[in-house]
């Protein structure tokens, strides 16, 4: 019998047996030319977890020459790096029982890889106990983490890393959240949220029942307004914002609405860089109000066994800025090898156009992408935005 999941996403059948065969060839450096002019270079990454690994800075041997290029680096750390239960009885988390979190010592992958900046609010960093622990292995090795704190205001603190002369501002929030023991509050920790509420819209309901429902996602106006605040405040101190969502259906790529209005109401407020995550495939490339909003970045380095061998692929972005400002945007894809190790990929050929490819029909006529060399370009004026 064929899954209707099956069914339903049978367009890209043939992208996702193509991709697989070719994980293991087409792996290659993603090198750029000394940026004249340029002040400095900021890449951003997917969802990231390291489990499982005698010597976890393998998870980057491919990609590490390229990572040492630039100036900043930045991810979603997909799972707290607090240790995994040995008790049956306990799961890491008890309603998401094959969960396993990552072993403290999986740090040391990160460090070799020259991260920067890790955002933690996801829906895997739960309960507020193992986000303690973990907060506490990223701060003893020097790892800058934006997320999750100890109370509601140290959850919606920013990032704030000057290099070059220029400030990057940098906040994370999770619209994937538990209703108990995940979002900060005042008095307990855990992770900074934007929830969602979720209606159903009937349609013919009175003269064709059973007929489809249509979901309506409309986020919460306390926590969009607390996000807001967060920004604006933060435009006050930094030159460069990056906020990052963790958000979307796990392996769905189709856009929710509530992802269109947080993204939209996040640039508004003052962000210049919009990079979403968490249903573990790419997503469409939004240019907002001359702003890029990366919906989904997919995977980079994913070591939990449930997605070992699937879900492979990821977009890999840089950021170039110039003068304080966001010059020049651009992504390559890439993919995990057999090693589950991630490589970039060339986007003129094989398993990278694919991935372009898919990564075009989705965004359709929200922005302009356009491959150039060896990375896509998001083309649209953004140094000249008015900011």
């Amino acid at each position: 019998m064929i899954p209707g999941w099956w069914k339903a996403n049978k367009r890209f059948h043939f992208l996702w047996i193509f991709i697989s065969y070719t994980a293991l060839h087409g792996q290659q450096p993603w090198v750029w030319q000394k940026n004249t002019g340029k002040q400095l270079t900021v890449l951003l990454f997917g969802d990231t977890n390291l489990q499982n690994r005698k010597d976890s800075s393998e998870a980057f041997r491919n990609v590490l020459s390229t990572l040492q290029q630039a100036d900043v680096r930045i991810i979603n750390l997909e799972g707290p790096l607090a240790g995994t239960s040995t008790d049956p009885r306990l799961p890491d988390i008890p309603h998401k029982a094959d969960w396993k979190h990552s072993a403290p010592d999986m740090v040391k992958g990160l460090m070799h890889a020259g991260i920067d900046i890790v955002g933690v609010a996801n829906n895997v960093t739960f309960p507020w106990m193992s986000l303690v622990k973990s907060l506490k292995v990223l701060k003893e090795n020097n790892i800058r983490y934006a997320g999750g704190g100890e109370n509601l205001k140290e959850a919606h603190a920013p990032v704030i890393l000057e290099k070059n002369g220029v400030k990057i501002g940098f906040l994370s929030y999770a619209c994937t959240v538990y209703p108990y023991q995940h979002a900060a509050t005042n008095d307990v920790p855990g992770i900074a949220s934007v929830r969602v509420d979720t209606y159903y819209k009937a349609h013919r309901a009175l003269d064709k029942p059973g007929s489809e429902m249509t979901p309506v996602t409309i986020p919460q106006p306390e926590e969009l307004s607390q996000m807001r605040d967060d920004i604006k405040d933060l435009r006050t101190k930094a030159e460069i914002i990056i906020v990052s969502f963790h958000w979307g259906i796990s392996e769905h790529d189709a856009l929710l609405e509530y992802q269109v209005t947080i993204a939209h109401e996040a640039v508004e407020a003052g962000a210049d860089v919009v990079m979403g995550h968490g249903n573990h495939m790419v997503e469409a490339v939004e240019t907002y109000k001359a702003k890029p909003v990366f919906y989904g970045l997919g995977n980079f380095a994913f070591d939990w066994e449930k997605m070992r061998d699937r879900k492979k692929e990821g977009l890999a972005v840089k950021l170039d800025i110039k003068n304080n400002k966001l010059d020049r945007v651009s992504f390559v894809p890439l993919v995990r090898d057999s090693q589950n190790n991630p490589g970039f990929l060339d986007p003129n050929t094989g398993a990278g156009l694919a991935i372009v490819k898919k990564v075009k029909e989705l965004t359709g006529s929200l922005s302009s992408l356009k491959i150039e060399g060896k990375e896509v370009i998001v083309t649209s004026p953004f140094s000249v935005s008015g900011r």
